[in-house]
């Protein structure tokens, strides 16, 4: 879950500001102005099966900059997630901070060799409950930072049993967010 600016306690938010905007459409036009856009990077629609939540996270702040910060359709997990690292600075040895893919959040869920469940989340619950002040996985949906459709849809992960679930609505569900890193 990701900490509100300034507050302690949890909280679900949509997905973008209440606009229906394509990032994924406004990756493949001529006029993104994202001029360091890796060629191979084509969309932040995916499928369930890749590990791209980092790439996302940079696409994601890139459109969201294009968007400008008056916008409704920005991704609002994006500017939370500056909030975030604001207050908990990554490790220097570390991806920083991003927003995880559908694949990371089921990894995370169900347990890295399992296709389906919560033994990860358990796992993972059962360590940050050794760590004082470390928020645990909570029953709940979580977005991915993928999109399900080119227009109001994103996927996400219900932490409660593990399902993936695409078209919740960018501007009418709140969900919680949780940032990763890698080491």
């Amino acid at each position: 879950n990701m900490l509100a600016p300034g507050k302690t306690d949890v909280y679900n938010i949509a997905w973008t500001y209440g606009g229906n905007g394509s990032v994924s459409n406004w990756l493949n036009t001529s006029y993104c102005p994202w001029t360091t856009k890796p060629t191979s990077f084509k969309s932040v629609n995916e499928k369930t099966d890749k590990m791209q939540g980092y790439a996302n996270t940079i696409a994601l702040q890139e459109y969201n900059k294009a968007e400008g910060e008056n916008s409704i359709q920005r991704a609002k997990p994006i500017v939370a997630l500056v909030a975030f690292e604001s207050n908990h600075p990554a490790p220097t040895k570390s991806s920083g901070w991003y927003w995880p893919s559908v694949k990371e959040l089921e990894y995370v869920c169900w347990g890295q060799e399992a296709t389906e469940g919560i033994g990860g989340r358990n796992r993972l619950n059962e360590q940050f409950r050794k760590v004082n002040g470390a928020m645990e996985f909570g029953v709940s949906f979580y977005w991915s930072s993928a999109e399900y459709s080119r227009d109001n849809g994103a996927w996400s992960v219900d932490f409660e049993d593990g399902y993936v679930y695409g078209g919740g609505s960018k501007s009418g569900n709140a969900y919680c967010v949780r940032p990763l890193l890698a080491f």
